[in-house]
């Protein structure tokens, strides 16, 4: 037999309060946030312009790769759907 804990989704089933998602509370309101945000964003260790236009480059053509790559299957699926069919190109 389950023991009841009388909370809200808490039926004994399984570990974790039966699968209520705890959600943390801050005591130091938005200003605590936003000071804490602060100091984080200070530790982050941010590339050169010389590494963001390199990266970015990168990024640009593997896009680009993939949309040529994904718009050439398409093209031969295409193809050999319309040969099965039978309405082959003329």
């Amino acid at each position: 037999m389950s023991k009841n804990t009388g909370a809200p989704g808490a039926g004994g089933s399984g570990e974790g309060g039966g699968g209520r998602i705890p959600i943390p509370t801050s005591k130091r309101g938005l200003k605590g946030f936003i000071e804490e945000t602060i100091l984080e964003m200070k530790k982050v260790t941010w590339p050169t312009k010389k590494e963001a236009t390199r990266l970015s480059g990168v990024v640009i053509t593997v896009c680009t790769g993939s949309v040529l790559l994904l718009y050439g299957l398409s093209i031969a699926f295409h193809e050999i759907m319309l040969l099965i069919v039978g309405k082959g190109s003329k």
